[in-house]
């Protein structure tokens, strides 16, 4: 009689035991891939300077900007940026009949939206609207053996823009983050329609004023700086 409640405890001790031992233990969390690292949503960054012309009107320009937004992917990105910037021009003319003398300066700033796809991981083009204010103003005088004249071209306003930027962003993602860094080098084409301009002539004719709606100018630039994806 007391020899079978010892052979119960006994016996439900080594199936306790044994079912411990055939049971294994959960597996460890399996690590991110590289691609699901890459393809994770994340803060996308960049800042640049910016040197190139302005068209229609020969100027040197020369800026920079800032930019942030959120890369849903490798594929797409979506950002808002901020930039400004200022140009210069003199030039003129000489010969046997007489010369002239040009000179112009402009400044701008805007804000715009831009959708950016990126190919292969290191080639990129955006697209977007933007809205800011723009000024140039120009002065030719010249003079002749029949004789002179001068034009005086102002134009500025609020300004709607369209930006177009391609190029290629440098540097390898980080393993770890997914995270993707570098240089860029891109070319930066802003159409900008300033909505007021006057052109003001005066010459042997007399005095001409001309006074336009809008505007318009294409702004290339060449890019240089920094993104982070």
């Amino acid at each position: 009689m007391k020899i079978a409640p010892l052979t119960t405890v006994v016996s439900l001790c080594v199936a306790h035991l044994a079912f411990a031992q055939e049971t294994p233990p959960p597996p460890p969390p399996a690590e991110p891939s590289a691609a699901s690292l890459a393809d994770a949503g994340r803060i996308r960054w960049g800042v640049n300077g910016q040197l190139g012309a302005f068209i229609p009107t020969p100027l040197v320009s020369f800026g920079a900007e800032g930019r942030i937004g959120w890369s849903f992917n490798r594929l797409f990105a979506a950002y808002l940026q901020v930039g400004g910037g200022s140009g210069l021009f003199f030039g003129g003319s000489a010969g046997s009949s007489g010369g002239s003398l040009s000179i112009s300066v402009m400044s701008q700033w805007y804000v715009g939206a831009m959708a950016e796809v990126n190919l292969g991981d290191v080639f990129f083009v955006a697209l977007g609207p933007g809205i800011g204010r723009f000024s140039l103003a120009g002065l030719t005088v010249a003079a002749s053996t029949t004789g002179g004249g001068e034009q005086v071209s102002a134009l500025g306003g609020w300004t709607p823009s369209v930006d177009l930027k391609f190029g290629f962003t440098f540097g390898k993602r980080n393993p770890e983050s997914g995270r993707r860094g570098g240089f860029t080098l891109a070319i930066d084409a802003r159409l900008v329609l300033p909505t007021d301009s006057v052109y003001v002539t005066n010459g042997t004719g007399g005095q001409s004023v001309e006074v336009h709606k809008m505007g318009w100018g294409i702004v290339p630039m060449l890019v240089l700086g920094y993104d982070s994806h």
